[in-house]
Order: C-alpha cells, then sequence, then structure tokens
C-alpha cells in the first residue's frame, strides 16, 4: 500500500516584542536563511514573504513524519544566529545585549480547504 499526503501549512513568526526591524535588507538576508534550513530539512517552499517588517509568512508542505514545532525551531534558531552575526550592530540598538529576533511563539495552520494558489497570492503580496 502506498501512502499519498498533502500536507500544507500556512506558517507565521514575529519578531520579539513586534519590534519592526526587518528592514528590505534584513528581510532578505533572513528569507534566504529560512529558505536554505527549510531545503536541507526537505520541506518544499510555496511561498515565502514578509510584511510590516516584524513577521514572515511561509506557506509549506512536509511530510507526515515532520514536527512543524520542530520545523519552527530549525528556522528560528538558524535565522537568529546567522543574522545577528550579520546584522548585530543594527540589532542592538533594539534588543541590546540578547542574541533574540523572533517571539517565543508562532501562527500556524493547515491551508484546509482554501486553495493552494489562493494562500500563495495572500503570501506573495505581503508589503504590497
Amino acid at each position: 500500500m502506498t501512502n499519498k499526503t498533502d500536507l500544507n501549512y500556512h506558517l507565521i513568526i514575529v519578531t520579539k516584542y513586534r519590534k519592526p526591524i526587518l528592514r528590505p535588507d534584513i528581510m532578505e538576508y533572513t528569507i534566504s536563511i529560512i529558505e536554505q534550513e527549510l531545503k536541507k530539512i526537505h520541506c518544499e517552499i510555496i511561498a515565502i514573504n514578509g510584511d510590516e517588517k516584524n513577521h514572515i509568512h511561509i506557506l509549506l508542505k512536509i511530510k507526515p513524519m515532520q514536527s512543524i514545532s520542530l520545523i519552527v525551531k530549525i528556522i528560528k534558531q538558524y535565522s537568529t544566529y546567522h543574522v545577528w552575526q550579520k546584522f548585530g550592530v543594527d540589532l542592538r540598538r533594539d534588543y541590546w545585549y540578547n542574541n533574540i529576533l523572533w517571539s517565543s511563539g508562532y501562527f500556524c495552520c493547515s491551508i484546509g480547504n482554501a486553495s493552494e494558489e489562493t494562500i500563495k497570492n495572500y503570501i506573495e503580496n505581503q508589503g504590497n
């Protein structure tokens, strides 16, 4: 018997205290780091974009054995590390001595009956 799955999730991660620190260069770099990490753990990125300089939307397809909470942990850890390595001087103004970037929580939902295209368009039009 062959298993068929179609697990698509809309994920939103938000900066700590919702600080608007994701200016265009930091946003672009952060998204590239997240894309790299998601590819390493074999998640298919359908769409990814940021809005309001304080959060990032991701539409991704995962395998049934993958844990969304572990995926979020991985992308938050790696993006925090790499963004601080590159933009630490800028981030220090908002976060002082703590090397933090993301709030402790996240939003995630399966896209259910909404079409993948509808959610993808929504994410791609963030910030426009």
